[in-house]
Protein backbone atom coordinates (compact mmCIF):
# COMPACT_ATOMS: atom_id res chain seq x y z
CA UNK A 1 0.00 0.00 0.00
CA UNK A 2 1.12 3.60 -0.98
CA UNK A 3 1.02 5.19 2.21
CA UNK A 4 0.92 9.49 1.52
CA UNK A 5 1.54 11.76 4.65
CA UNK A 6 0.23 15.21 3.14
CA UNK A 7 -1.85 15.94 0.22
CA UNK A 8 0.31 18.11 -1.74
CA UNK A 9 -2.00 19.08 -4.54
CA UNK A 10 -5.04 20.12 -2.98
CA UNK A 11 -5.52 22.97 -5.11
CA UNK A 12 -5.11 21.32 -8.28
CA UNK A 13 -7.17 18.60 -7.31
CA UNK A 14 -10.07 20.30 -5.75
CA UNK A 15 -10.47 22.40 -8.61
CA UNK A 16 -10.31 19.49 -11.14
CA UNK A 17 -12.80 17.63 -8.62
CA UNK A 18 -15.90 20.59 -8.73
CA UNK A 19 -18.77 19.66 -11.37
CA UNK A 20 -19.05 21.44 -14.69
CA UNK A 21 -21.62 23.79 -13.79
CA UNK A 22 -19.12 24.56 -10.80
CA UNK A 23 -15.86 25.61 -13.15
CA UNK A 24 -14.60 29.31 -11.73
CA UNK A 25 -15.26 31.92 -14.36
CA UNK A 26 -12.49 32.52 -16.51
CA UNK A 27 -11.41 28.80 -16.37
CA UNK A 28 -11.08 27.87 -20.08
CA UNK A 29 -11.71 23.90 -20.02
CA UNK A 30 -11.16 21.30 -22.94
CA UNK A 31 -13.83 18.74 -24.22
CA UNK A 32 -11.84 15.96 -22.55
CA UNK A 33 -11.98 18.08 -19.13
CA UNK A 34 -15.49 18.70 -19.00
CA UNK A 35 -16.19 14.43 -20.21
CA UNK A 36 -13.82 14.14 -17.57
CA UNK A 37 -15.71 16.21 -14.90
CA UNK A 38 -19.41 15.18 -16.45
CA UNK A 39 -18.34 11.51 -15.52
CA UNK A 40 -17.11 12.57 -11.81
CA UNK A 41 -19.67 14.16 -11.21
CA UNK A 42 -22.27 11.33 -12.17
CA UNK A 43 -20.54 8.72 -10.30
CA UNK A 44 -20.31 11.23 -6.72
CA UNK A 45 -24.71 10.39 -7.01
CA UNK A 46 -23.97 6.83 -6.95
CA UNK A 47 -25.91 4.78 -3.73
CA UNK A 48 -23.60 2.28 -4.01
CA UNK A 49 -20.20 4.78 -3.95
CA UNK A 50 -22.10 6.55 -1.23
CA UNK A 51 -21.91 2.92 0.68
CA UNK A 52 -18.61 2.16 -0.29
CA UNK A 53 -17.09 5.68 1.52
CA UNK A 54 -19.11 4.31 4.51
CA UNK A 55 -17.22 1.06 4.62
CA UNK A 56 -13.63 2.30 4.46
CA UNK A 57 -14.15 5.03 7.07
CA UNK A 58 -15.57 2.81 9.32
CA UNK A 59 -12.65 0.45 9.42
CA UNK A 60 -9.74 2.52 8.35
CA UNK A 61 -10.63 5.93 9.01
CA UNK A 62 -8.65 7.86 12.12
CA UNK A 63 -11.28 9.02 13.91
CA UNK A 64 -13.69 5.98 12.90
CA UNK A 65 -15.19 5.72 16.05
CA UNK A 66 -16.83 9.29 15.63
CA UNK A 67 -19.38 7.62 12.86
CA UNK A 68 -22.69 7.32 14.14
CA UNK A 69 -23.86 3.40 14.18
CA UNK A 70 -27.59 4.82 12.41
CA UNK A 71 -25.48 6.61 9.94
CA UNK A 72 -27.37 6.15 6.13
CA UNK A 73 -25.08 7.53 3.15
CA UNK A 74 -27.86 7.34 0.74
CA UNK A 75 -29.56 10.14 2.58
CA UNK A 76 -27.39 12.36 1.16
CA UNK A 77 -27.16 13.62 -2.81
CA UNK A 78 -23.95 13.00 -3.35
CA UNK A 79 -20.51 11.19 -2.11
CA UNK A 80 -19.33 14.56 -1.43
CA UNK A 81 -21.56 15.22 0.98
CA UNK A 82 -21.63 11.23 2.96
CA UNK A 83 -17.51 12.63 3.04
CA UNK A 84 -18.33 15.63 4.69
CA UNK A 85 -20.90 14.84 7.16
CA UNK A 86 -18.12 11.79 7.91
CA UNK A 87 -15.20 13.83 8.81
CA UNK A 88 -14.26 14.48 12.56
CA UNK A 89 -15.01 18.74 13.23
CA UNK A 90 -12.83 20.32 13.28
CA UNK A 91 -9.64 18.80 13.05
CA UNK A 92 -10.42 17.46 9.61
CA UNK A 93 -10.11 19.86 6.75
CA UNK A 94 -8.07 17.44 4.26
CA UNK A 95 -9.93 14.11 3.59
CA UNK A 96 -11.03 14.44 -0.20
CA UNK A 97 -12.89 12.33 -2.81
CA UNK A 98 -10.90 12.97 -6.59
CA UNK A 99 -11.18 11.56 -9.97
CA UNK A 100 -8.71 8.38 -9.62
CA UNK A 101 -7.31 8.79 -13.12
CA UNK A 102 -6.31 12.20 -12.52
CA UNK A 103 -5.00 11.14 -8.96
CA UNK A 104 -2.91 8.62 -10.23
CA UNK A 105 -1.27 10.87 -12.71
CA UNK A 106 -0.01 13.94 -10.36
CA UNK A 107 0.01 12.32 -7.10
CA UNK A 108 1.47 8.62 -7.85
CA UNK A 109 3.52 9.61 -11.25
CA UNK A 110 4.13 13.13 -10.59
CA UNK A 111 2.91 14.69 -13.83
CA UNK A 112 0.75 17.51 -14.11
CA UNK A 113 -0.82 19.32 -17.41
CA UNK A 114 -1.14 23.24 -16.72
CA UNK A 115 0.64 26.27 -16.93
CA UNK A 116 3.23 25.24 -14.12
CA UNK A 117 2.25 29.05 -12.22
CA UNK A 118 0.86 29.11 -8.75
CA UNK A 119 -0.19 32.36 -6.93
CA UNK A 120 0.27 34.32 -3.47
CA UNK A 121 -1.15 37.48 -2.40
CA UNK A 122 1.51 40.20 -1.72
CA UNK A 123 0.45 42.52 1.69
CA UNK A 124 -1.75 44.68 -1.05
CA UNK A 125 -3.19 41.51 -1.67
CA UNK A 126 -2.30 41.41 -5.55
CA UNK A 127 -1.60 38.54 -7.30
CA UNK A 128 1.46 37.58 -8.14
CA UNK A 129 3.80 34.46 -9.13
CA UNK A 130 4.62 32.85 -5.95
CA UNK A 131 6.77 30.07 -7.78
CA UNK A 132 6.91 28.41 -11.41
CA UNK A 133 7.14 24.37 -11.37
CA UNK A 134 11.26 23.36 -13.44
CA UNK A 135 10.18 22.02 -16.87
CA UNK A 136 6.62 23.57 -16.62
CA UNK A 137 5.21 25.53 -19.88
CA UNK A 138 5.62 28.59 -17.21
CA UNK A 139 9.51 27.99 -16.91
CA UNK A 140 10.34 27.30 -20.67
CA UNK A 141 8.48 30.49 -21.23
CA UNK A 142 10.70 32.67 -18.84
CA UNK A 143 8.06 33.35 -16.19
CA UNK A 144 9.42 33.78 -13.10
CA UNK A 145 8.61 34.19 -9.14
CA UNK A 146 7.95 37.78 -7.97
CA UNK A 147 5.78 38.84 -11.25
CA UNK A 148 2.64 40.74 -10.81
CA UNK A 149 -0.37 38.79 -12.74
CA UNK A 150 -2.81 41.69 -14.35
CA UNK A 151 -5.19 38.93 -16.38
CA UNK A 152 -5.65 35.27 -17.39
CA UNK A 153 -7.15 34.65 -21.18
CA UNK A 154 -10.33 37.32 -20.39
CA UNK A 155 -10.18 37.53 -16.65
CA UNK A 156 -9.03 41.13 -15.54
CA UNK A 157 -7.41 40.16 -11.76
CA UNK A 158 -8.44 42.80 -9.30
CA UNK A 159 -7.19 42.90 -5.65
CA UNK A 160 -7.68 40.02 -3.06
CA UNK A 161 -8.38 37.91 -6.18
CA UNK A 162 -9.42 34.23 -4.86
CA UNK A 163 -6.59 32.52 -5.03
CA UNK A 164 -8.70 29.23 -6.04
CA UNK A 165 -9.77 31.02 -8.98
CA UNK A 166 -6.52 32.05 -9.95
CA UNK A 167 -5.36 28.55 -9.71
CA UNK A 168 -8.55 27.10 -11.38
CA UNK A 169 -7.53 30.04 -14.37
CA UNK A 170 -3.71 28.59 -14.37
CA UNK A 171 -4.72 25.08 -14.65
CA UNK A 172 -7.27 24.69 -17.18
CA UNK A 173 -7.53 25.05 -20.72
CA UNK A 174 -4.57 24.51 -23.29
CA UNK A 175 -3.84 28.18 -23.83
CA UNK A 176 -3.14 30.39 -21.09
CA UNK A 177 -3.07 34.48 -22.07
CA UNK A 178 -1.31 35.84 -19.22
CA UNK A 179 -0.30 39.70 -18.94
CA UNK A 180 2.33 40.54 -16.11
CA UNK A 181 3.95 43.32 -14.58
CA UNK A 182 7.74 42.34 -14.30
CA UNK A 183 8.96 45.97 -13.00
CA UNK A 184 8.03 49.57 -12.88
CA UNK A 185 6.98 50.28 -15.78
CA UNK A 186 7.65 47.25 -17.49
CA UNK A 187 5.30 44.95 -18.42
CA UNK A 188 5.23 41.06 -20.74
CA UNK A 189 2.72 39.50 -22.26
CA UNK A 190 2.76 35.63 -22.39
CA UNK A 191 0.90 33.01 -24.23
CA UNK A 192 1.77 29.78 -22.75
CA UNK A 193 0.73 26.38 -24.17
CA UNK A 194 -0.61 23.76 -21.71
CA UNK A 195 1.55 20.55 -21.81
CA UNK A 196 2.25 17.86 -19.81
CA UNK A 197 5.34 17.63 -17.69
CA UNK A 198 7.09 16.03 -15.10
CA UNK A 199 7.04 17.70 -11.60
CA UNK A 200 10.36 19.33 -10.40
CA UNK A 201 9.93 20.06 -6.49
CA UNK A 202 13.24 21.63 -6.12
CA UNK A 203 12.38 25.96 -6.61
CA UNK A 204 15.45 27.23 -6.10
CA UNK A 205 19.29 25.96 -4.56
CA UNK A 206 21.98 27.84 -4.28
CA UNK A 207 25.03 28.12 -1.57
CA UNK A 208 26.61 31.36 -0.24
CA UNK A 209 28.54 33.15 2.27
CA UNK A 210 27.87 34.86 5.17
CA UNK A 211 30.15 36.67 7.49
CA UNK A 212 29.71 35.73 11.26
CA UNK A 213 29.20 38.22 14.36
CA UNK A 214 28.63 36.15 16.45
CA UNK A 215 30.43 34.08 19.21
CA UNK A 216 32.85 33.29 16.34
CA UNK A 217 33.14 36.48 14.87
CA UNK A 218 35.06 37.20 11.04
CA UNK A 219 34.38 33.51 10.32
CA UNK A 220 33.13 32.91 6.79
CA UNK A 221 29.97 30.59 6.83
CA UNK A 222 29.06 28.86 4.06
CA UNK A 223 24.87 28.74 3.84
CA UNK A 224 22.78 26.25 1.64
CA UNK A 225 20.20 27.76 0.44
CA UNK A 226 17.21 25.29 -0.26
CA UNK A 227 13.55 26.16 -1.64
CA UNK A 228 11.40 22.97 -1.65
CA UNK A 229 7.58 22.52 -2.70
CA UNK A 230 6.46 19.00 -1.97
CA UNK A 231 7.84 15.69 -1.31
CA UNK A 232 6.74 13.30 -3.84
CA UNK A 233 8.97 10.54 -4.20
CA UNK A 234 10.28 9.44 -7.42
CA UNK A 235 8.46 6.75 -9.51
CA UNK A 236 10.29 3.54 -9.63
CA UNK A 237 13.13 4.03 -6.61
CA UNK A 238 13.20 1.82 -4.23
CA UNK A 239 13.63 2.17 -0.97
CA UNK A 240 11.18 5.06 -1.73
CA UNK A 241 13.09 8.46 -1.61
CA UNK A 242 12.79 11.27 -3.94
CA UNK A 243 15.80 12.00 -6.73
CA UNK A 244 15.96 15.78 -6.39
CA UNK A 245 16.02 15.71 -1.98
CA UNK A 246 18.84 13.19 -2.63
CA UNK A 247 20.81 15.47 -5.21
CA UNK A 248 19.97 18.79 -3.82
CA UNK A 249 21.62 17.02 -0.29
CA UNK A 250 24.69 15.50 -2.06
CA UNK A 251 25.54 18.84 -3.87
CA UNK A 252 25.18 20.44 -0.39
CA UNK A 253 27.40 18.19 1.13
CA UNK A 254 30.23 18.31 -2.08
CA UNK A 255 30.20 22.31 -1.06
CA UNK A 256 30.93 21.56 2.42
CA UNK A 257 28.02 24.15 3.33
CA UNK A 258 28.06 24.42 7.19
CA UNK A 259 24.58 25.83 7.50
CA UNK A 260 20.88 24.80 5.93
CA UNK A 261 18.47 27.40 4.97
CA UNK A 262 14.99 25.23 3.91
CA UNK A 263 12.49 27.55 2.30
CA UNK A 264 8.92 25.48 2.80
CA UNK A 265 6.64 28.72 2.33
CA UNK A 266 5.04 26.67 -0.22
CA UNK A 267 5.36 23.17 0.98
CA UNK A 268 2.49 21.36 1.96
CA UNK A 269 2.19 17.52 1.12
CA UNK A 270 4.38 14.85 0.17
CA UNK A 271 5.39 11.35 1.25
CA UNK A 272 6.69 10.20 4.95
CA UNK A 273 9.49 8.04 3.07
CA UNK A 274 10.90 11.35 1.29
CA UNK A 275 10.48 13.75 4.41
CA UNK A 276 12.22 11.05 6.56
CA UNK A 277 15.03 10.99 4.32
CA UNK A 278 15.54 14.44 4.71
CA UNK A 279 15.59 14.13 8.56
CA UNK A 280 18.67 11.87 8.52
CA UNK A 281 20.43 13.80 6.35
CA UNK A 282 20.10 16.79 9.13
CA UNK A 283 20.18 14.83 11.86
CA UNK A 284 23.76 14.86 13.80
CA UNK A 285 25.29 11.89 13.53
CA UNK A 286 25.56 11.17 17.34
CA UNK A 287 21.30 11.00 17.18
CA UNK A 288 22.28 7.90 14.76
CA UNK A 289 19.40 5.36 15.98
CA UNK A 290 17.33 7.47 17.95
CA UNK A 291 13.68 7.56 17.86
CA UNK A 292 12.47 9.92 15.15
CA UNK A 293 8.78 9.25 15.37
CA UNK A 294 5.87 7.82 16.46
CA UNK A 295 2.76 6.73 14.06
CA UNK A 296 -0.67 5.90 15.52
CA UNK A 297 -3.84 4.50 13.79
CA UNK A 298 -7.08 3.64 14.85
CA UNK A 299 -7.69 0.83 16.67
CA UNK A 300 -8.77 -1.62 13.95
CA UNK A 301 -5.32 -0.48 12.03
CA UNK A 302 -2.61 -0.96 14.97
CA UNK A 303 -0.98 -3.97 12.69
CA UNK A 304 -0.21 -0.81 11.12
CA UNK A 305 1.37 1.52 13.89
CA UNK A 306 5.05 1.76 14.34
CA UNK A 307 8.19 3.70 15.32
CA UNK A 308 10.97 4.95 13.23
CA UNK A 309 14.60 5.64 14.50
CA UNK A 310 16.81 8.01 12.64
CA UNK A 311 19.19 6.28 10.13
CA UNK A 312 21.89 8.67 9.15
CA UNK A 313 22.27 9.69 5.71
CA UNK A 314 25.09 11.80 4.11
CA UNK A 315 28.05 13.65 6.70
CA UNK A 316 26.43 16.89 6.81
CA UNK A 317 26.74 18.53 10.16
CA UNK A 318 24.95 20.95 11.52
CA UNK A 319 24.08 22.55 14.88
CA UNK A 320 20.74 24.07 13.87
CA UNK A 321 18.47 23.88 10.76
CA UNK A 322 16.05 27.00 9.69
CA UNK A 323 13.25 27.18 8.33
CA UNK A 324 11.00 29.22 6.21
CA UNK A 325 6.98 28.88 6.32
CA UNK A 326 4.22 30.92 5.62
CA UNK A 327 -0.02 30.39 6.34
CA UNK A 328 -0.01 27.70 3.91
CA UNK A 329 3.09 25.87 5.09
CA UNK A 330 1.18 22.63 7.03
CA UNK A 331 2.64 18.77 7.15
CA UNK A 332 6.16 18.69 6.08
CA UNK A 333 7.35 21.18 7.24
CA UNK A 334 6.10 20.70 10.84
CA UNK A 335 6.97 17.46 11.08
CA UNK A 336 10.55 18.48 10.33
CA UNK A 337 10.51 20.75 13.06
CA UNK A 338 8.67 18.50 15.39
CA UNK A 339 10.85 15.09 15.19
CA UNK A 340 14.19 17.58 14.76
CA UNK A 341 13.67 19.19 17.86
CA UNK A 342 14.68 16.90 20.52
CA UNK A 343 17.96 16.77 18.89
CA UNK A 344 18.77 20.01 17.00
CA UNK A 345 18.10 23.74 17.60
CA UNK A 346 15.00 24.37 15.07
CA UNK A 347 15.29 27.91 14.15
CA UNK A 348 11.21 29.15 12.22
CA UNK A 349 11.33 32.09 10.55
CA UNK A 350 7.98 33.56 9.17
CA UNK A 351 4.48 33.15 9.41
CA UNK A 352 2.52 30.53 11.52
CA UNK A 353 1.81 27.56 10.29
CA UNK A 354 -1.31 25.95 9.03
CA UNK A 355 -1.30 22.73 11.52
CA UNK A 356 -1.68 19.18 10.29
CA UNK A 357 -0.36 16.37 12.96
CA UNK A 358 -1.71 13.51 10.50
CA UNK A 359 -1.41 11.65 7.47
CA UNK A 360 -3.57 10.42 4.93
CA UNK A 361 -3.59 7.76 2.88
CA UNK A 362 -5.69 6.12 -0.52
CA UNK A 363 -7.96 4.16 1.37
CA UNK A 364 -10.53 4.05 -1.55
CA UNK A 365 -9.58 1.75 -4.17
CA UNK A 366 -6.87 -0.03 -1.88
CA UNK A 367 -9.91 -0.50 0.29
CA UNK A 368 -13.05 -1.11 -2.01
CA UNK A 369 -13.56 -2.57 -5.44
CA UNK A 370 -16.24 0.07 -5.97
CA UNK A 371 -14.11 3.06 -5.67
CA UNK A 372 -12.28 1.83 -9.11
CA UNK A 373 -15.79 0.83 -10.65
CA UNK A 374 -16.41 4.60 -10.50
CA UNK A 375 -12.93 6.08 -11.22
CA UNK A 376 -13.09 7.54 -7.77
CA UNK A 377 -9.84 7.93 -4.99
CA UNK A 378 -11.09 8.50 -1.61
CA UNK A 379 -8.10 10.27 0.60
CA UNK A 380 -8.63 10.28 4.09
CA UNK A 381 -7.11 10.94 7.36
CA UNK A 382 -5.50 7.62 8.33
CA UNK A 383 -2.83 7.80 11.62
CA UNK A 384 -1.67 11.11 13.66
CA UNK A 385 2.22 11.52 14.41
CA UNK A 386 4.08 12.00 17.23
CA UNK A 387 7.93 13.19 18.42
CA UNK A 388 10.49 11.45 20.98
CA UNK A 389 8.83 13.78 23.53
CA UNK A 390 5.53 13.51 22.79
CA UNK A 391 4.67 16.07 21.01
CA UNK A 392 1.69 15.33 19.00
CA UNK A 393 -1.54 17.39 18.15
CA UNK A 394 -0.01 20.53 16.64
CA UNK A 395 -3.45 21.78 15.21
CA UNK A 396 -2.69 25.23 15.98
CA UNK A 397 0.25 24.87 14.12
CA UNK A 398 3.87 26.27 14.46
CA UNK A 399 5.11 28.35 16.45
CA UNK A 400 1.99 27.92 18.88
CA UNK A 401 1.93 24.39 19.40
CA UNK A 402 5.81 24.33 20.13
CA UNK A 403 6.12 24.52 24.26
CA UNK A 404 7.71 27.81 25.84
CA UNK A 405 10.33 25.93 27.23
CA UNK A 406 12.06 23.51 24.70
CA UNK A 407 11.91 19.91 25.83
CA UNK A 408 15.81 19.28 25.16
CA UNK A 409 19.17 20.96 25.18
CA UNK A 410 18.52 21.39 21.58
CA UNK A 411 15.55 23.78 21.46
CA UNK A 412 13.50 26.37 19.18
CA UNK A 413 13.22 29.64 18.18
CA UNK A 414 11.13 31.41 16.29
CA UNK A 415 11.28 34.45 14.40
CA UNK A 416 8.51 36.48 12.36
CA UNK A 417 8.84 37.97 9.26
CA UNK A 418 6.28 38.19 6.44
CA UNK A 419 6.32 36.39 2.89
CA UNK A 420 7.09 38.69 -0.07
CA UNK A 421 5.93 37.30 -3.21
CA UNK A 422 7.05 40.33 -4.85
CA UNK A 423 10.60 39.03 -4.67
CA UNK A 424 12.43 36.35 -6.72
CA UNK A 425 14.16 33.30 -5.20
CA UNK A 426 17.52 34.27 -3.50
CA UNK A 427 16.99 37.68 -3.11
CA UNK A 428 18.60 38.84 0.23
CA UNK A 429 16.14 41.73 0.47
CA UNK A 430 13.18 39.21 0.95
CA UNK A 431 12.27 39.57 4.73
CA UNK A 432 12.25 35.79 5.21
CA UNK A 433 15.47 35.26 3.51
CA UNK A 434 17.14 38.34 5.70
CA UNK A 435 16.19 37.23 8.93
CA UNK A 436 17.58 33.69 8.37
CA UNK A 437 21.16 35.69 7.51
CA UNK A 438 20.72 38.10 10.35
CA UNK A 439 20.48 35.15 12.70
CA UNK A 440 23.26 33.21 11.15
CA UNK A 441 25.55 36.42 11.50
CA UNK A 442 24.79 36.72 15.33
CA UNK A 443 24.13 33.65 16.66
CA UNK A 444 26.16 32.41 19.47
CA UNK A 445 25.08 28.73 20.95
CA UNK A 446 23.32 28.37 24.00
Amino acid sequence: MKNLIWLWAVLWLGVIACGPNEVPAGAELSEADLAELKKYEEALTNDTLKRAILDVMQETYFWNNSIPLTFDPTKFKTATEVLNALKFKPNDEFSELYPNSIFESLIIQGKATNSGINVAHDERKKLYVAYVIKGSPADLAGVKRGWEILKINKTLIPENYDLKLATANLSFGTTFNINFQVAENEFVSKSIVSAEYKVNPVLHQQVFTVDSTGKEKDKKVKVGYWAFQNFIATEGLLPKRSAEVQKSMEDFQNQGIQELIIDLRYSYGGEVEVVERLCNYIVPAEHNGKLMYSLKNNSKQTKYDRSVPFGKAGSLTFNKVIILTSKQTKGPAEFIMNVMEPYLKVVQIGESTAGMPVGLDRIGTTGNSNFSKFNVELLAVKYILTNSTGITEYWDGFPKSFPTTPTKKAGYAYVSAADNPRLNWGNTKDPQLAAAIKYIKNYVPD
